[in-house]
């Protein structure tokens, strides 16, 4: 009797429980130098240096940052401007995120300033295919990137996505890079076989989406590509402090006939947390959207030797049959 009446007890919470639409929340955040210093570790006996490490540690700033991933309920954040030299700092934002994170990361790149990419992700829900891979922009002899853009794959039960993620150089004409970015899309595509690809980053544009470099030969021009489409238009600042008011140097790219934009936004963590959330933490805010994830239970293709995972649906239909068999 006792065990019938917590079997009715599980299929009520089963059978009340909301059906809810595969999601995954995207993020990027380009992190202004993320290093040892800024994460409050950085052993130089520089006096500079040491006052800058000293304030950050003081103030917590490395804390700062993964409570904003954190209270961002984000499943997968691609960082830029990481500046670890001696590979540290992200350790160190791992352990402060806790054991709910995992991250990889890329190798340095960069012409004389050597950067970093780094993605931290929710391992309950995304699973990596590798580590970043930095494209190669020298097989064809032209050195076309300040820093090499980034590209990694991840899988959510059987989707599987790619995300190129890009730290765009202001200094070296954000716009010569910027139309060269469909060179990269390609050559990922070609090289992964696989067309669900987000193109993210800092691509320091002032009109952002809007920009002719994006327009008339780059990965939104819709001759070439119609269905690509950027989450946050030309109206959107992506800086903190509203220093440049609609400045949309950050965004994501992607492919409307691969991915479904739900919700987007621009996570304003001075408004949300107010007083010591400001520049010092970065003069970037994160930029993120919500896709909604193909339902791969109808891709037959998808996989060809196994079943598909019943949908939640199924699984109330399935006990509710059963709890009336019960009851007879």
């Amino acid at each position: 009797m006792l065990a019938r009446f917590w079997m009715i007890i599980t299929v009520v919470m089963v059978l009340t429980s909301p059906v809810i639409a595969d999601e995954i929340k995207i993020a990027s955040w380009n992190i202004q130098q993320l290093g040892q210093t800024k994460a409050g570790i950085n052993k130089s006996q520089s006096k500079t240096t040491k006052a800058r490490t000293e304030y950050h540690k003081a103030n917590d700033t490395i804390g700062k940052i993964a409570e904003i991933i954190k209270k961002g309920k984000f499943d997968i954040i691609a960082i830029q401007e990481v500046q670890d030299v001696k590979f540290e700092t992200l350790p160190k934002l791992l352990e402060t995120l806790g054991a709910d994170w995992k991250y990889i990361e890329s190798e340095r790149t960069g012409r004389e300033k050597k950067e970093q990419y780094a993605i931290f992700f929710n391992p309950v829900k995304l699973t990596p295919k590798d580590k970043i891979h930095l494209y190669d922009d020298m097989e064809d002899s032209w050195d076309n990137f300040s820093r090499d853009p980034g590209y990694a794959g991840f899988s959510y039960r059987d989707f599987e996505f790619i995300i190129i993620t890009c730290h765009l150089d202001p200094s070296q004409h954000a716009a010569y890079e910027t139309e060269r970015l469909d060179d990269v899309y390609e050559a990922v595509k070609c090289k992964t076989g696989n067309p669900n690809i987000l193109v993210l980053g800092d691509f320091n544009l002032e009109e952002g989406p809007a920009d002719i470099a994006f327009q008339d030969s780059g990965l939104l021009d819709p001759k070439n590509y119609p269905k690509m489409k950027a989450v946050l238009d030309a109206t959107h600042d992506t800086t903190v402090a509203g220093e440049n008011d609609e400045t949309t140097f950050d965004n994501i790219l992607f492919d409307s006939g691969q991915f479904e934009l739900k919700e987007k936004g621009v996570y304003r963590f001075d408004d949300e947390f107010g007083e010591g959330y400001d520049k010092d933490i970065s003069d970037h805010y994160p930029v993120w959207a919500i896709f909604e994830i193909p339902d791969i239970e109808d891709d037959t293709d998808a996989v060809p030797f196994a079943p598909p995972a019943p949908s939640m649906t199924k699984i109330k239909l399935s006990i509710w049959a059963s709890l009336r068999r019960l009851n007879r």
